[in-house]
């Protein structure tokens, strides 16, 4: 009765989503602890300045040592990152000025937190951050990123994470690879919700860089304590393989083919 309940009256979102969660679980296979994804040319799409650095910053940072090229491009231009401007009755002159100058001040940002991870050339396409969405523009910029970088390896944050941007940035990225012909892997990274891995990545002699990059971006440690929470989470994450005595980044590593498929299952 609930399974006759459930196919009439669950929204097509909720189902596809529980699907995906469904297909995950029972797919699941103990993650692999690897050293490192192999790729010289790396491709990380970040729908916000600090996603790059939360997500696979120690990592980042590894394939950096190891002498890859690494690109990062940021789909929003972070004018909704305080807060505190939702809960203010503001004139809008006043509130364009204040988003203005966060956008520069988290540009700045992340141009240094850049500098330290090793990130060689960041890509800014600044639409407004909570408005991105999928529409010939963005696909177009997209399919170009990936046509000019050639990346062997793509992050990028993975389907289950439950943030509109991080959603229209995963739409975003499986039209534009349909326009062309493409060979990559793909390594879903976790920033709002933790995924089930299948690759890990020890990064106990980088997570220093990662947080001193992570301390960079003042703007957002203001209002949420991200060094706390990636501390305790890539803590949290050592335990599989190395009995939490360590730090540890998770993914979800996959073919190209296999993304896609995964995406079809949540969201078509």
């Amino acid at each position: 009765m609930l399974r006759v309940l459930y196919k009439a009256f669950a929204p097509r979102r909720i189902k596809n989503y529980l699907s995906l969660h469904k297909l995950l679980i029972e797919n699941y296979i103990s993650p692999r602890l690897g050293h490192l994804p192999e790729g010289k040319k790396i491709l990380v799409l970040a729908p916000h300045t600090d996603d790059e650095v939360i997500g696979c910053g120690g990592t980042l940072y590894k394939h950096f040592l190891a002498g890859a090229e690494i690109t990062v491009v940021y789909m929003t231009d972070g004018r909704k990152g305080d807060p505190l401007l939702f809960n203010q009755k503001i004139p809008a002159k006043e509130k364009n000025k204040i988003e203005r100058e966060l956008i520069k001040q988290r540009r700045e940002e992340a141009y240094r937190a850049a500098r330290i991870i090793g990130i060689r050339h960041l890509i800014f396409l600044d639409h407004p951050d909570t408005e991105l969405r999928l529409n010939k523009e963005t696909i177009f910029e997209m399919f170009n990123i990936l046509r000019n970088t050639k990346p062997d390896l793509v992050y990028l944050p993975f389907l289950t994470d439950r943030h509109q941007d991080h959603i229209e940035t995963n739409k975003i990225f499986i039209a534009a690879i349909k326009k062309g012909t493409f060979n990559f892997k793909c390594l879903g990274y976790e920033v709002w919700n933790p995924l089930y891995p299948n690759y890990m990545v020890e990064i106990k002699d980088t997570i220093n860089i990662k947080i001193k990059a992570l301390r960079e971006y003042k703007s957002q440690l203001m209002h949420n304590n991200y060094v706390k929470a990636i501390l305790g989470l890539n803590r949290y994450r050592s335990i599989f393989h190395l009995g939490g005595n360590s730090y540890v980044e998770a993914f979800f590593f996959a073919t190209l083919e296999q993304y896609s498929y995964l995406y079809k299952i949540s969201y078509e």
